[in-house]
C-alpha cells in the first residue's frame, strides 16, 4: 500500500522515470554496432560484449539499431588488453580482470567523431569466491563475464548520460 501511495505521489508532482528512454547524441535516432574487435588474448570477449550492449541498446524506446549505411551514429570498438590481477592475502585472493579497449562514436550524417576514447579500461573487483577455471557456455568465467558486463554498461552510460 505505501509503494502504491509513493507511485501516485511521485506520478501526482510531475516526476517520473525515464529508464530506457533517453535519447541519442545530436538527436540521432537510430545506431550502428560495428563488429568488436578483440586484440586480446582471450577469445569470445568480442561476441559477449556485442551481445551485452545489443541488450543494453534495445532497452532504449527511443533507439534503432540499423545497420551502418543506414544509422544515424556507429559505433566502433577494439578491445585492446586483458589483465588479470590478484587482490587480497594469498589463503583468500580473489581473482580481478582489467579491460582496456578504445572506443569511437561517429556521426555519420556529417562524419564528426562526438566521443573517443583510447583507453577506455574497467576493472572487475575481487571475485573471491569464483571458480575462475569454469567456464560458460560462451567459453568465458563468470569474473570474465562480468568486466564485458561493465564494460558495456561503462559504454552505454558514456553514450547516454555523459552527452
Amino acid at each position: 500500500m505505501f509503494f502504491l501511495l509513493l507511485m501516485l505521489g511521485l506520478g501526482g508532482c510531475g516526476y517520473h522515470f525515464e529508464a530506457g528512454s533517453r535519447r541519442l547524441p545530436g538527436d540521432a535516432q537510430s545506431l550502428a554496432l560495428l563488429p568488436v574487435q578483440n586484440r586480446t588474448d582471450q577469445a569470445g570477449l568480442e561476441t559477449r560484449l556485442a551481445s551485452e550492449l545489443r541488450t543494453l541498446f534495445r532497452a532504449n524506446e527511443k533507439l534503432t539499431l540499423k545497420p551502418p549505411e543506414l544509422a544515424d551514429l556507429i559505433l566502433a570498438i577494439t578491445l585492446i588488453s586483458l589483465q588479470e590481477f590478484t587482490q587480497g592475502a594469498e589463503a583468500d585472493a580473489g581473482v580481478g580482470y582489467r579491460l582496456r579497449g578504445q572506443v569511437v562514436l561517429e556521426d555519420r550524417r556529417n562524419r564528426k567523431t562526438l566521443w573517443s576514447d583510447p583507453t577506455l579500461t574497467v576493472e572487475t573487483g575481487s571475485a573471491g569466491t569464483y571458480d575462475t577455471t569454469t567456464l560458460s557456455r560462451q567459453g568465458l568465467t563468470p569474473v570474465l563475464r562480468n568486466v564485458v558486463q561493465r564494460y558495456a554498461e561503462q559504454v552505454h552510460h558514456r553514450i547516454f548520460l555523459d552527452f
